[in-house]
């Protein structure tokens, strides 16, 4: 490495900023051997190109640590699926416990159909984690999983919830194969049975360095974030799959008072008025709201109805098919037009003033 010249480390740099690349780097070398980690750990620090690393399932095993405290990373992409039905609780505990003064970006797509996903309480381990972007697939309780989630990361700016579904779904045969897999797996004799056990290890470990965890009792039920209506620092919300779950919808609302931008995606965009009075008591800081959804799930006139308690809102992005009738010249509805709209809509819409808004982006054919 030491012999490259600068005409070398050119071309070099261009190839490692292709992702896929880098991708397959890591797939292909023997992270087993140290002089591969200790090569790959010179190429980052050579060009500061790789700031962050997107780890399969298939290669967890690698020396992670090594990698995120000498590169300097400090975002990480996790998949979490078939693959890894056999990492124990502690292996991504101490990952997190070694990395928690580097992390402060993490991405992580959970096939909960095959893992449980207690292994999210891994996340209490990083103090310093800001934007959490978090996909499931499964059957999972969301209320629960929100209140999980804001325990564990008290100091998030910005929390992505969405549903995600695989490119390929394991075959029946190959599903059955891999939950017998799971059952047989080696139990980890300290992980955590609760979510308030699981944050209560980051007080009784003194060094965050260490790699002992200590054994604690199941403590008593406490209040989580979310339970007790706390304030949180999430400033960005961007909820997606969570059709008709609206007491969820309030619940994270409730903790979310410095709320300044929030997405909106699928049926949550049906929301009641209730819901969207709360929003607006809670939440008088909001600027920027971004609804999209299935036509048949959106109540258009209580969305737009929205803009009167919010008259600081600075921008509206829509992508709803019948707001194609919404006038953006004077803010009115046509009297033609009222038929396409839901029921529900207010026969006498007051004009929207245009001042109230920096902008309105209207996507017609939206499926």
């Amino acid at each position: 490495m030491t012999t490259f010249n600068r005409q070398t480390l050119l071309p070099c740099d261009k190839v490692l900023s292709i992702q896929e690349l880098l991708e397959s780097i890591l797939l292909y070398l023997d992270f087993d051997d140290p002089t591969y980690s200790r090569l790959l750990a010179t190429v980052c620090q050579r060009w500061y190109r790789y700031k962050l690393i997107s780890v399969k399932s298939t290669i967890l095993s690698l020396n992670l640590v090594e990698l995120v405290l000498i590169c300097g990373i400090d975002t990480l992409h996790l998949t979490l699926d078939q693959h890894s039905v056999s990492v124990p609780y502690d292996q991504l505990d101490e990952t997190f416990i070694r990395t928690q003064d580097r992390l402060t970006t993490v991405s992580i797509k959970l096939d909960a159909s095959l893992l449980n996903v207690s292994i999210l309480w891994t996340l209490s381990r990083l103090p310093h984690l800001a934007h959490l972007c978090l996909q499931v697939y499964g059957i999972v309780d969301m209320a629960a999983l929100h209140a999980e989630i804001l325990g564990c990361c008290p100091a998030l700016q910005s929390l992505k919830l969405d549903r995600w579904k695989p490119s390929a779904p394991l075959p029946l045969f190959r599903r059955l194969k891999t939950n017998v897999q799971r059952t047989l797996a080696p139990k980890a004799q300290r992980s955590p049975t609760t979510v308030q056990e699981a944050i209560g290890r980051n007080e009784i470990t003194p060094n965050r360095q260490t790699l002992t965890l200590s054994v604690v009792q199941p403590q008593q039920h406490q209040p989580s974030t979310l339970e007790q209506g706390t304030n949180t620092n999430i400033r960005r919300l961007d909820l997606c799959g969570l059709s008709g779950d609206i007491p969820v919808f309030i619940q994270l609302i409730m903790s979310c008072s410095q709320l300044d931008e929030l997405c909106l995606r699928d049926g949550l965009t049906a929301l009641d008025p209730p819901s969207w009075a709360a929003l607006s008591s809670r939440c008088p800081t909001l600027r920027i709201l971004r609804l999209t959804g299935l036509k048949s799930s959106l109540l258009i006139g209580n969305s737009l109805l929205l803009i009167t308690h919010f008259p600081q809102l600075e921008s509206l992005i829509a992508a709803m098919p019948a707001l194609e009738y919404f006038h953006l010249e004077d803010g009115s509805i046509s009297e033609g037009s009222l038929d396409a709209l839901k029921d529900g809509f207010p026969k006498q819409f007051k004009p929207i003033p245009k001042e109230r808004l920096a902008w309105i982006e209207t996507i017609h054919g939206y499926n």
